[in-house]
């Protein structure tokens, strides 16, 4: 493929330039390949840096910027806590039991504000017999919601 018929793309391919219904190239607008984003694009890349650390902590997206020492393989930066709790929840219990409070919430339509009740926490402290029970904040459940 030559170069005039590839489409320019930023931080390695993660994010390309918006195409135009006429064909050409919007430079003032980019997507996301990782998750169709629309993001403004002006002249510099630190908010798509932003964008994919944000939102796709995964998607080895140190390697983007010149924050790597590529010829050693490893970043300079230091890992978040999202990146070291991955798919590793803190007590399979309480993993279990956020999930079918977030299950109980998403089929009966509450609102996701329900968990900053403490009614209900005194609720779920009796009927699981663990006093010691302290809801997962808003932000927790919505992040579950969105990973199913």
């Amino acid at each position: 493929m030559d170069a005039a018929m590839k489409p320019l793309g930023l931080l390695q391919g993660k994010c390309i330039f918006k195409k135009l219904p006429n064909g050409n190239l919007d430079k003032t607008k980019v997507v996301c390949t990782l998750c169709n984003a629309e993001l403004v694009y002006c002249r510099s890349s630190s908010s798509l840096k932003y964008h994919l650390n944000a939102k796709h902590p995964l998607a080895n997206a140190e390697n983007a910027g010149p924050s790597t020492d590529v010829a050693q393989g490893k970043s300079r930066r230091q890992t978040t806590m999202f990146e070291c709790n991955r798919g590793k929840p803190f007590s399979t219990a309480l993993s279990a039991k956020t999930h079918l409070l977030t299950q109980w919430i998403t089929t009966s339509c509450r609102p996701i504000s329900v968990v900053e009740d403490d009614g209900l926490e005194l609720v779920l402290q009796a009927a699981t017999g663990d006093p010691s029970y302290k809801l997962p904040v808003m932000r927790t459940i919505m992040r579950r919601i969105h990973e199913t």
